[in-house]
């Protein structure tokens, strides 16, 4: 009888518990979260630096889109991992209790490819620091962007087709215009993705800087996209 009465105390106190989390609000879970950011941050101030080859740049996915980037020591890392997935399940309950207080996420975004990830990284008061594009001059982002707009000709120049293949589109901006790229889903496009986001950041950062008087004017949607000469083609709706 001892036991059982136990036993339903314990089931209680589950469900007690259950119902508490499932009612905290998504602000008090994003407070959890940004908590658990600053653990993050400490784990990573907390070892110094001497030499700058012990480091490496650590990608971190977000529990939806995007990712955050880390200076990484290997001795660090069994335990950022564990923080990390715990961030990550804060997120998620975050963003469940939003949704169920009405908040409207948005999907991950494939219309643009964004790489904000960091260009290098630097020893700073035996600490490693690391370098964004909002760190460099306007002059260095036109030096950076021949260089990426050459592969992603290359790119470019290097499809193919059969007719059989399943192509999709992602566009580039181009300051006051925009050209389109195609990818297949099935296949790595990992690198150009990157070239491409790249590519993309910078000519944003530049366009904000810079200011240019353009009119806006809606971007055409894809009506199809064919195989003709061995070239994927698009055609855009009129």
């Amino acid at each position: 009888m001892k036991h059982h009465i136990i036993y339903g105390l314990f089931f209680l106190c589950l469900i007690f518990v259950s119902c508490k989390k499932e009612s905290l609000s998504s602000d008090h879970w994003g407070e959890l979260r940004a908590k658990k950011m600053e653990e993050i941050q400490r784990l990573i101030n907390s070892k110094t630096a001497t030499n700058i080859d012990d480091w490496y740049v650590k990608e971190a996915n977000h529990y939806l889109c995007g990712m955050s980037y880390f200076p990484m020591h290997k001795s660090m890392e069994q335990d950022f991992n564990r923080l990390w997935q715990e961030y990550r399940d804060l997120s998620k309950n975050e963003i469940d209790a939003g949704i169920k207080e009405g908040v409207i996420y948005e999907p991950c975004d494939d219309n643009y490819w964004y790489n904000d990830s960091p260009i290098r990284m630097v020893l700073e008061n035996q600490h490693p620091k690391l370098i964004y594009l909002q760190d460099i001059s306007p002059t260095a982002y036109k030096e950076m962007l021949p260089a990426l707009k050459d592969k992603i000709d290359a790119y470019k120049r290097k499809l193919s087709c059969t007719g059989n293949e399943q192509w999709s589109a992602t566009r580039i901006f181009e300051g006051c215009d925009e050209s389109l790229l195609l990818y297949q889903r099935d296949k790595d496009y990992t690198e150009i993705k990157k070239t491409v986001g790249r590519y993309n950041v910078l000519k944003i950062a530049l366009s904000s800087i810079e200011k240019p008087d353009c009119k806006f004017t809606p971007s055409p949607a894809i009506q199809s996209i064919t195989c003709e000469n061995g070239k994927p083609t698009i055609h855009l709706k009129k």
